[in-house]
């Protein structure tokens, strides 16, 4: 089993990071860690774990179950034993599992890493004393290894903005390529990306939409996720949305607040807003216009339904996948089973016999090749008889090759995944089973290693959904009494049991979809025969019709309650046993009136209340779950009481955005992280609360009811150490903006009529700046925010362009010349007219030199929530970037005595540029860059490093892909 599980490592995390938490944690690290989040890459977080000397078990298995490790050595990472044995570790790892090591030289010199001199040589030194020889040495020679590989160096850089930019686009560089080994190997893949592409027609600025049509089990998930993987890096904007087909059952098709709902699932995933509010089903169209988005939308199964939602102007082309040729499909089973794309000799004959009995489907020949991989001829012979004797062959009778090659404790990992967790997390997956005795996480590797799950790059257990049938099918065979079986999870079977008491100690877990039934009588003894019942969860993919739940269901058995967009008004009476119940997800439940007690849910770690416009109360009864993480309440227009005073532990995000009736401010952890309070009639930001808040990273404050907000942002906001967004959005009587939080990144202070002061010294890794309809700014901060370094934009009121912008023009374009000695950076700038509705603005600005696209610059402005005024004048938007992509850059263009023509466009309804202007930086500018100088963009140009637009969504026939590309949806 050793070289089956190094076949398919778990891979919990792309990054694992070793650094000295006092030298960087709170401020070089908390920017990295934000910039990987807002990309999808995610980091191990040790959650400030107590250091000792040696390292902790569980830190060395997070380390090899990254695909990459990032050492940041730091003046005092040698004083601690605890980093240099993850050193140690990480080069192990790097020896003899080929991971990626990165290396930062944060205000250290690498010839004092690598000679252990300096002060980084003292430091170390002592940190050695009392260790044994072997230690030191270690110690010693992985220090000097890591010195040797070229790593970023802080200190030819000039600010940590632009390194982390840097850091994290050539860490999601490396991954893609990474992930896209996921396809190495895979038969006949090239040929059917080839097709796609002469489909696609990326070179042309249009719309496509391209369906993947085929039977299950061929592979069309396969082609649609390469497809992804080749071509995301080429967009500005992306997403991968799997399983659909449960989701469009999930929703009527003449339901159009479950079309909203469907539909702001998907802007949320493809903008990377969790805060996304869709009110029309044009949405799509107004947030997505003018940019380059690729949308692959899996299984899906209701073209109706996807047009409805895209807008879209339906199917361009149908890409067929045809099962693949005996001599592909002998290759195919022949790399699962021997591991090379021809057969051992004196397997000749038996291979083809398998391959044929395969039927040549893809998913049934990597099946059988893997559970019978590195077997006798005798093992072959004996399978191939077994499927041979079956009356009717069928797929379900090959993939059982699989599954009964098993270990038992495995089969039973297989029914579990099957039955109730399939498209759960890894870690969700070990927390409910690993004390079941299953060895889940070796069990994870082996069911992987066999092709009978898949484990995705964001560590998510994915079962194909002929294998899920299957596993059901094995469950269902246990008895011809549904009461027998271990699992349900068919309606009618439930309710059979349910109402007829014929549970047993069988049945371990009941899955059940409540939207199926209108009426049905649970027995009050229903549950007394099912002693060994481990796993309830109660959830709808249709609109559950009652008002509340069945007055008989044994809750303490319940781990997860998803019933978004049901009409439940309550859930039940009284305190209910609650232990093992971790997720609720009532969301857009109109009706919903109250929460009950749920004093007893001590494991509940997610609570979804979004739009539920009955609820008046939280109840105080939260203050009891000490392992909430996330609640999120926002947009629940009737919600004015919630509890104060408690502190969770674990809860690290509170969104109550919207919630227009609301006057408490939420107190309700010391840990918190995010918190958004915009649009909420909360009067009081209490310096008493927000003091003790020492992780706040996100706070969203914007009201018009802020009282503390009259003049000033208050000490207690200004003090807060590893603050990166701020948003005060709305605050119509604050006047002065002070000097804020050396970490912050982004400050919107839109719709602040009453502001005339702004204190420009920001720090250098400020990214946006946006003051829309502060038309009171006094000269002196209008002077700053203009003179801003910035990483992506800056919007204020304004009737001209500055003066520094040289070179000017009416309307949208402008052609300058390109001079001698100019650098390869900019800084432009143009006049918006006002205004009627809006709340993003697309900005986009390709460059051209003879015809020839060299860069394109985007950005996305969101400029105003549903509580903002009209524009009320016109304003400037300031931006920078590159004259020529990096990545693709036209080395045929000659940009000796050329033009450079820059076209700026602001997508949103009347909106109109009336000026533009641009001033190229200096090499010298940019050598000895200051404030008043130099104008940094670069991580809106790196954002998309593109030639044209493209736009992907989808349609699907029987559960095929479907893939859209264009400029317009």
């Amino acid at each position: 089993m050793a070289s089956s599980s190094s076949l398919t490592q778990i891979r919990r995390y792309h990054v694992f990071p070793s650094f000295h938490g006092p030298d960087v944690r709170r401020s070089f690290l908390s920017h990295l860690h934000k910039d990987f989040t807002s990309k999808g890459i995610t980091m191990f977080n040790d959650q400030e774990m107590e250091r000792g000397h040696s390292i902790r078990p569980e830190l060395v298995q997070a380390i090899r179950e990254s695909r990459i490790s990032i050492v940041v050595l730091s003046k005092n990472y040698a004083s601690s034993s605890w980093c240099l044995g993850e050193l140690v570790e990480i080069l192990e790892c790097r020896e003899h599992q080929g991971q990626i090591v990165m290396t930062i030289f944060y205000k250290v010199d690498p010839s004092d890493v690598r000679k252990q001199t300096g002060d980084f040589g003292s430091t170390f030194q002592k940190t050695c004393k009392g260790k044994t020889k072997e230690e030191k040495e270690s110690w010693s020679r992985a220090l000097a290894h890591v010195a040797s590989i070229a790593g970023y160096h802080s200190y030819h850089w000039a600010n940590d903005a632009e390194m982390i930019q840097t850091i994290s686009a050539n860490v999601s560089d490396k991954l893609n390529v990474r992930m896209s080994r996921d396809f190495d190997g895979m038969v006949g893949l090239e040929t059917h990306l080839t097709n796609m592409d002469s489909l696609l027609r990326l070179e042309c600025d249009e719309v496509k939409m391209i369906g993947i049509w085929g039977v299950s089990g061929i592979g069309k998930t396969t082609i649609a996720r390469a497809l992804f993987n080749k071509l995301s890096n080429h967009f500005q904007l992306k997403c991968f949305m799997g399983n659909l087909k449960g989701s469009h059952k999930s929703v009527g098709v003449d339901d159009y607040d479950s079309n909203l709902y469907l539909q702001n699932q998907l802007l949320s995933k493809i903008l990377n807003q969790m805060d996304m509010r869709i009110n029309h089903l044009g949405a799509i169209k107004d947030w997505l216009h003018e940019q380059r988005v690729i949308i692959i939308l899996d299984d899906v199964d209701d073209l109706e339904q996807l047009e409805k939602i895209l807008k879209a102007h339906g199917i361009n082309d149908i890409y067929h996948v045809d099962f693949p040729s005996e001599e592909e499909a002998l290759e195919i089973l022949c790399l699962s089973a021997f591991g090379q794309n021809s057969q051992q000799r004196g397997f000749e004959e038996l291979a083809r016999k398998v391959a044929s009995l395969c039927g040549n489907l893809p998913l049934g020949l990597c099946v059988v090749g893997s559970s019978l991989r590195w077997e006798s001829k005798h093992e072959w012979e004996l399978q191939l008889s077994r499927i041979e004797t079956s009356l009717v062959i069928k797929i379900e009778d090959v993939l059982r090759v699989g599954y009964n090659r098993l270990l038992q404790k495995y089969q039973s990992l297989f029914i579990h995944i099957a039955c109730f967790f399939n498209n759960e997390t890894v870690d969700y997956i070990i927390s409910m089973l690993d004390r079941k005795n299953m060895d889940v996480r070796n069990g994870l590797s082996t069911l992987a290693d066999k092709s009978l799950v898949h484990i995705s790059s964001n560590g998510r257990i994915l079962m194909h959904n002929l294998l899920q049938q299957m596993g059901r099918q094995i469950v269902v065979e246990q008895s011809d009494e549904p009461g027998k079986r271990q699992f349900l999870v068919e309606v009618e079977e439930i309710c059979d049991v349910l109402e007829n008491e014929t549970g047993t100690g069988s049945i371990i877990g009941i899955s059940f979809d409540m939207s199926k039934v209108e009426e049905f009588c649970i027995s009050k003894q229903a549950f007394e025969g099912m002693h060994n019942l481990k796993y309830l969860r109660l959830y709808n993919e249709n609109s559950y019709p009652r008002k509340s739940l069945p007055p008989s269901l044994h809750l303490e058995h319940l781990i997860e309650l998803h019933m978004p967009m049901s009409n439940l008004e309550h859930l039940w009476g009284g305190i209910q046993p609650l232990p093992n119940l971790k997720k609720i997800d009532l969301g857009h439940s109109h009706k919903l009136k109250e929460i009950p007690n749920l004093s007893k849910a001590t494991k509940l770690e997610t609570l979804t209340l979004i739009r539920c416009n009955s609820l008046m109360e939280v109840p105080s009864s939260i203050s009891n779950l000490h392992k909430l993480k996330k609640l999120t309440a926002s947009w629940c227009d009737r919600l004015q009481v919630i509890p104060t005073n408690i502190n969770l532990a674990s809860l690290e995000e509170v969104d109550m955005n919207d919630c227009s009736l609301l006057t408490s401010f939420p107190d309700f952890s010391n840990n918190i992280k995010t918190l958004n309070v915009r649009n909420t009639k909360i009067e009081d930001v209490p310096p008493s609360v927000i003091g003790r808040w020492r992780c706040l990273d996100l706070l969203f404050i914007g009201s018009r009811s802020l009282k503390r907000l009259t003049h000033m942002i208050p000490d207690c906001v200004i003090a807060l150490p590893h603050l990166l967004d701020l948003i005060v959005e709305n605050c119509k009587k604050l006047v002065s903006i002070p000097l804020l939080s050396h970490s912050l990144e982004s400050l919107n202070a839109n719709h602040c009529l009453s502001l005339k002061r702004v204190c420009s010294s920001f720090h250098s890794q400020i990214k946006v700046l946006t003051f829309y309809n502060c038309l009171k700014l006094n000269e002196e901060a209008r002077r700053g925010i203009i003179q801003q370094r910035v990483g992506q934009y800056v919007c204020l009121p304004g009737k001209e362009l500055p003066p520094e912008f040289i070179h000017k023009a009416a309307g949208n374009s402008i052609t300058i010349p390109l001079p001698p000695g100019v650098s390869s950076r900019f800084k432009a700038c143009f006049l918006l007219s006002p205004i009627k509705e809006y709340r993003v603005l697309t900005i986009t600005c390709p460059l051209r030199i003879r015809g020839v696209q060299t860069n394109k610059i985007c950005n996305l402005a969101r400029l105003s929530s549903d509580m903002s005024p009209r524009s009320l004048s016109e304003h400037l938007f300031i931006f920078g970037g590159d004259l020529f992509d990096e990545q693709n850059i036209c080395h045929d263009v000659d940009v000796g005595m050329s033009e450079i023509v820059f076209e700026f466009s602001c997508w949103y309804n009347d909106a109109k540029i009336i000026e533009c202007g641009v001033r190229l930086l200096t090499e010298e500018a940019e050598s000895n860059s200051s404030v008043e100088e130099y104008f940094d963009a670069e991580s809106s140009s790196s954002s998309t490093k593109v030639n044209s637009f493209e736009n992907v969504g989808n349609r699907n026939l029987n559960g095929e892909e479907a893939v859209q590309t264009g400029q317009q949806i």
